[in-house]
């Protein structure tokens, strides 16, 4: 019972959010489209793990203890990882599905692919840190993936329903998630196993913790701020 009860713990942010983003839109997708990338996000945990290992071998390693720990770690090996197979699920199955076919579609499907990878990833944690972890990382580290999912649909959609300027929207898409993400990680890990030591830097532990949540509501805001912008615009149609 108390494993089920925790798989649930770990499974339910994300299935929380999903209907929340998916109900947002006006004129929903299909729904094995949305299922389908839901799995490529799941699935898309076995070539980010792999993509990680060689950079962590590659260059983390070779950083030592040093301030580039953090930055590699948050900004190449998470961030740049996770975000690349997010955005080649959207890029390269979602934006050549018929029904892909307003801006809206670009961030329900950024979050969906988003969200796939953040479920099987929270499950992992979950079941390895308890019912705490869960709870955490509910308000934190799932809502944050959506958001990040959001913030690539929205410049996909720029660069794929616009006229102008293609190319710098669609790195865009790609490029500000990355930093997004690099920047949410990189607070956490200067204090876990990086060059600031909590127990005798107090003072600038809590100053990158209070930038971490700042941040945090930050991107939370912004994922639902997209969102609702989209959803008004589909009055336009």
């Amino acid at each position: 019972m108390t494993i089920a009860f925790t798989l649930l713990a770990a499974l339910l942010p994300s299935a929380l959010l999903l209907m929340y983003f998916i109900k947002q839109d006006r004129f929903p997708e299909p729904t094995h489209l949305l299922v389908k990338t839901f799995l490529f996000g799941v699935f898309s945990v076995v070539p980010v793990l792999i993509l990680e290992f060689v950079l962590i071998v590659t260059t983390v390693i070779p950083a030592g203890d040093t301030v580039l720990k953090p930055i590699l770690s948050a900004f190449l090996v998470a961030g740049f990882s996770e975000e690349l197979f997010k955005f080649l699920i959207l890029h390269l199955y979602c934006a050549r599905k018929r029904d892909f076919d307003e801006p809206m579609d670009a961030v329900v499907y950024g979050v969906v692919a988003s969200l796939g990878f953040a479920c099987l990833e929270n499950v992992g944690y979950v079941m390895g840190g308890g019912l705490w972890v869960a709870v955490v990382r509910a308000i934190t580290a799932v809502p944050a993936h959506a958001a990040m999912g959001a913030l690539m649909g929205y410049f996909y959609a720029q660069q794929h329903f616009g006229e102008a300027r293609r190319v710098r929207f669609m790195s865009k898409a790609l490029g500000v998630p990355i930093l997004v993400h690099g920047l949410y990680d990189f607070f956490p890990m200067c204090i876990s196993g990086g060059p600031v030591d909590p127990n005798k830097d107090v003072a600038l532990t809590i100053g990158l913790m209070t930038l971490w949540v700042a941040f945090a509501l930050w991107l939370c805001w912004s994922g639902l701020a997209i969102s609702s912008e989209m959803r008004r615009k589909q009055f336009r149609r």
